[in-house]
């Protein structure tokens, strides 16, 4: 929830205004998402549909719909993200697959008695022009991206329309549920790797997920004794910062020493602060009541 928070706060910053729509994280999904993020303020998630629909008996018109999820009496909205559709669109940028046969490809999604909806792309955004690591030289990307874009507006019957207008225009109209007995929690790219990976494939996960879960306890002991500060708001904004997966999966020597300094830094500080809280808050009673139950000499 502090990083839904948060990520809000920084968005009315910069934006005077908050999104309503969410994009799950690596298109991963629990029974418990829906309630965290009505609770964190969206009306809406974008989740994968490959692998939600891999043992869910959708009809399969449903991929290019709106659907809604309903949980404890209430509803968050759900559009359908293609983990397929942005590999394609990758290969297209990458130069694997012509600039034609992906608009073709698009095309012939679209029905002509149906309104249908389809997500180009959504996956990493920063890996177009920038793959430091296996040292390519990338150039014109993005330049590509909006050629790509161009040459399905001159398609008949094709539009490119914001997240929240599909909404608008394709109303939800069917409950579905996405977890089940044979995956309890979808993610894309499950065939390579599942949810827990993040504890335990990146450099030293156990240790630094540990470090994480012994920060998050400092700071909900100096909330429970001090409530909500600057200092405590400081503390959950690093945190969220600290248990990023740039930290974990493929990191590099300096995110790794940057990680242990930072983390020793906010452990200490949460530390130092909750030990003053507590002998501000409860030493003087203490003391008192050692007094009053001494016995009379």
């Amino acid at each position: 929830m502090k990083n839904l928070d948060i990520g809000r706060k920084i968005y009315k910053h910069f934006f005077n205004n908050v999104p309503s729509i969410a994009f799950l994280n690596e298109m991963t999904y629990s029974q418990k998402i829906p309630s965290i993020y009505l609770k964190g303020g969206f009306k809406s998630i974008i989740m994968d549909w490959d692998n939600a629909a891999e043992f869910n008996n959708y009809n399969l018109e449903l991929r290019y719909r709106t659907a809604y999820i309903k949980n404890n009496g209430k509803r968050i909205n759900l559009l359908w993200n293609s983990s397929l559709n942005s590999y394609k669109f990758q290969r297209c940028i990458y130069n694997r697959l012509p600039i034609n046969e992906y608009v073709k490809s698009i095309v012939s999604h679209k029905s002509n008695e149906y309104d249908r909806a389809l997500i180009l792309y959504g996956t990493d955004w920063e890996m177009f022009n920038y793959r430091p690591q296996t040292g390519e030289v990338t150039t014109g990307e993005i330049a590509k991206i909006k050629n790509i874009l161009e040459a399905l507006l001159e398609e008949e019957g094709i539009n490119l329309v914001r997240p929240e207008e599909v909404l608008e225009k394709i109303p939800p109209a069917e409950e579905v549920s996405i977890s089940t007995p044979e995956c309890p929690l979808p993610c894309k790219n499950r065939d390579d790797y599942n949810v827990i990976r993040w504890a335990v494939s990146g450099r030293d996960d156990v240790q630094i997920n540990t470090q994480c879960y012994r920060l998050y306890n400092h700071i909900k002991d100096i909330e429970s004794i001090n409530g909500n500060s600057a200092e405590v708001n400081s503390l959950w904004k690093s945190l969220c910062h600290l248990w990023g997966s740039d930290y974990r999966t493929k990191t590099t020597n300096e995110k790794h020493y940057y990680f242990r300094n930072n983390m020793g830094d906010k452990l200490t500080k949460a530390i130092s602060f909750k030990e003053r809280k507590i002998l501000k808050n409860f030493l003087p009673y203490s003391q008192t009541c050692l007094l009053y139950t001494s016995p009379s000499p």
